[in-house]
Formats: structure tokens, sequence, C-alpha cells
């Protein structure tokens, strides 16, 4: 879904990778189409990874039609490792959420405030009074 909302021309990941020869077939009918860029997410464990795929499009530049720009993006930039805090936060979250469930209350949220759990009833279009 994050390659559709971002709207990526290709992705290529360890369960379902693609060949550098794919990629560009691909990036050359979106630019045959009009478009003026394109973006292509390679996962870090691909056995064909961004360097491998770089290399294969230096041996040609015109094989796509497009500029080629590589991007690796860090823990700084993927939002970091989670902290102590961040674990501990998610844990009383979901017991909080766990308690609700097994208590029957289906349309509430958690929250925490000033180290005190809370518990909040959602107000979805679907809890809303009909009219």
């Amino acid at each position: 879904m994050a390659d559709l909302a971002g709207g990526v021309e290709v992705i290529s990941t360890p369960e379902s990778e693609v060949p550098a020869s794919e990629i560009a077939q691909r990036l050359r009918a979106a630019f045959e189409r009009g478009k003026t860029h394109a973006i292509v997410v390679i996962a870090e464990s691909v056995k064909e990874n961004a360097a491998k795929i770089l290399a294969y499009f230096d041996t040609d530049k015109q094989r796509t039609g497009f500029e080629l720009r590589a991007t690796t993006l860090g823990h700084v930039v993927r939002g970091a490792p989670p902290s102590a805090f961040d674990r501990l936060l998610a844990t009383r979250l979901g017991v909080n959420a766990v308690k609700s469930l097994s208590n029957g209350r289906l349309a509430y949220w958690s929250a925490i405030r000033k180290t005190k759990s809370r518990e909040r009833r959602s107000q979805t279009s679907s809890d809303a009074p009909s009219q």
C-alpha cells in the first residue's frame, strides 16, 4: 500500500524481487507515458541491491529516460530505533487496549496522561447517534 500511496513505479523486496532489466522496462514505460519522474524502492536485503542496479544502469544511461539518483535511508530518516521509553509506552498502551477489549469495550482508545493510563470512548461516525 505504501508504494501505491507514494507513487512508486517499482518496489523490490526479498519476497518479490524485481531484476534490473525489468526495472528498466517499467521505468522506460513510465517515461514513455509522459511521467517526468519515477520512484523505485529497493529493500536492503534483496540480492540485486541498489548498488548493483545502479551499476546496471551505468552501462547505458538512456535505458530509462530518467536521470538516476540513489538515496539510502538511514535510521534517523526512518525514525530511529525505538528507545526504552517507546517500548514501555507501547507496552502500556497495548495492555490498556487488551483490558478494554476483554471488558467488552470495543469503541475505546487508550492514552497516557501525566503517567496515568486513561481510556476514552471513540467518537466515530458509527458511534454517532442517527438523525
